[in-house]
């Protein structure tokens, strides 16, 4: 009864968490803050974590259980790519320290560190909803093409900033410094790392729930 009650409240806490973020980052800025894949998948945890509330005889929404591994793996791809290119170059993301509140800090290591977490936990430790591979990589990879029709397609036509040396609009100042084959190989890189994530996460919730499923 205790791991019960202690279950729930870690995904009505990791709920209202989610909400507050998404709405002083997504919800009161609107589509501007929309163009960052983070806030597309902070946007699905909310999801995820709402459904996770439902009980598990639940037939209503019961298809977003497939979903929950390709979730998984999106947050764990946006924690590699955000560190990684930051530690790179901080100027690869636009990003700049020198004047960040500390609410600044907390709000950037939750999107980009305790957000995974509180996902990892609920899909891989607390969640008995078995998560079908194929539909969830089906699901892994809309995301990645939807996301990437939507910045070359609409978002590099419709902002004009950040600029660089071959192009504007796209909202992660790199990309605005290659071309459209330079692009591509990055966007395969991208869909080959976020195969690898996912591959990794899915052995993972065989293994850990094999006795649960």
């Amino acid at each position: 009864m205790k791991s019960i009650t202690a279950s729930i409240l870690f995904r009505i806490a990791s709920l209202l968490l989610l909400s507050y973020f998404w709405w002083i980052g997504v919800g009161s800025f609107g589509e501007e803050k929309f163009v960052y894949l983070t806030n597309w998948v902070m946007t699905l945890n909310i999801g995820l974590a709402a459904h996770a509330l439902m009980p598990s005889q639940t037939k209503f929404l019961n298809l977003f259980q497939s979903t929950y591994l390709s979730i998984a793996s999106l947050n764990i791809f946006i924690v590699m790519l955000y560190w990684g290119l930051r530690a790179a170059d901080p100027s690869f993301l636009g990003v700049d320290t020198t004047e960040w509140s500390i609410f600044y800090w907390v709000w950037d290591v939750y999107l980009h560190l305790v957000m995974m977490t509180f996902v990892l936990i609920e899909v891989l430790l607390l969640s008995t909803r078995r998560s079908p591979i194929m539909p969830a990589y089906v699901c892994l990879v809309v995301v990645f093409i939807g996301y990437i029709v939507y910045l070359e397609m609409y978002v590099s036509q419709v902002f004009d900033s950040p600029c660089g040396s071959l192009g504007c609009g796209f909202p992660y100042p790199f990309l605005n410094e290659l071309d459209y084959s330079g692009r591509a190989i990055f966007y395969g890189g991208v869909w080959l790392l976020g195969s690898c994530i996912f591959f990794v996460v899915s052995v993972c919730d065989r293994f850990i729930n094999r006795s649960r499923h």
